[in-house]
């Protein structure tokens, strides 16, 4: 079944945009490679003779890794889902090669399964 995917293709770039500036706020692109992200340069102006503000600044870019690691994680899944819209294999479990309802599309614009292998994966 062909369907077209544009509406979905225009909501996964700009889910990939909000991502991007989200994470611009913690990390830049790796020069050396521009699909990988990393944090941006720590500059600690705290002073370190201060233990408390030295454990706060830690705690920070420790909570700062954490949420780029999540908004890494969603934008490779989104990433992948442009991808397979390119390649005409959206849409489409990757477990089941059943079409996957737009129910589910309009949901998740980014899923890889059925909800049925989603749930059953899990």
């Amino acid at each position: 079944m062909i369907r077209d995917y544009s509406i979905y293709k225009t909501k996964l770039i700009a889910e990939q945009a909000r991502l991007e500036h989200e994470m611009s706020g913690v990390a830049e692109r790796n020069p050396a490679n521009p699909a990988d992200w990393v944090e941006k340069e720590d500059t600690m102006d705290t002073l370190r003779s201060d233990r408390n503000e030295v454990a706060d600044h830690i705690e920070e870019l420790v909570d700062n890794r954490a949420v780029l690691n999540e908004l890494e994680a969603e934008h490779t899944e989104v990433v992948a889902a442009l991808e397979r819209i390119e390649a005409g294999k959206y849409g489409v479990c990757e477990t089941g090669d059943e079409d996957i309802p737009a129910e589910r599309l309009d949901a998740y614009p980014a899923a890889r399964t059925c909800i049925e292998h989603a749930v059953n994966s899990g």
